[in-house]
């Protein structure tokens, strides 16, 4: 017997190449007698218009770019594009907004306006590379995309870089962007 994957459709789906063959069935794309099929790779559903930053870039440009654009992960690259780190909204706000303990401990530590001042002088210096983590999961173009989805989820990300063999940053792919392009046809 085999054992259906639950999903919510009113055909049993058991495998997923049964799942990619029923998602890339489309009115548009058939033609007679035959089903056109889009390549179910990273590379037809990645974004590639990426918003980066460097190194260098200060904390408050972070900030600004994270929440004025809704970016979920920002990529942190050298002049050549290589990957070299990732900021997630999340890691920024606890770089900004310790847990209450840390803030407790720090707040009462600091007895007077001049040494919060300080604190908030330290903080505004801090960059990039200072916040970014250096431990990235990443996907390349040509990797099947419910292999990236699988990643997303079991990592629980939101969005994953896109890399090149050198390392380079092609694009993003985010769990939006695949069921976007799968189910808005």
């Amino acid at each position: 017997m085999r054992q259906s994957l639950g999903l919510c459709c009113s055909e049993e789906v058991n495998s997923w190449e049964e799942i990619s063959d029923k998602l890339t069935r489309s009115p548009k794309h058939r033609t007679v007698g035959k089903i056109k099929r889009l390549p179910m790779n990273v590379a037809n559903f990645m974004s590639r218009q990426v918003v980066t930053v460097t190194p260098k870039t200060p904390l408050h440009e972070v900030w600004k770019i994270i929440f004025k654009k809704h970016i979920h992960g920002l990529p942190v690259v050298d002049e050549r594009k290589k990957l070299l780190g990732i900021i997630a909204e999340e890691d920024l706000l606890a770089e900004l907004f310790p847990d209450y303990k840390d803030l407790e401990e720090a707040l009462g530590k600091l007895d007077d306006d001049e040494q919060i001042k300080e604190k908030l002088s330290k903080l505004k210096k801090l960059t990039a590379e200072k916040i970014m983590s250096r431990r990235v999961v990443f996907t390349r173009p040509d990797t099947e995309v419910m292999r990236a989805l699988s990643r997303m989820i079991v990592r629980k990300v939101r969005q994953l870089p896109v890399v090149d063999d050198d390392d380079r940053l092609v694009g993003m792919i985010s769990k939006s962007d695949i069921f976007r392009k799968l189910f808005n046809r």
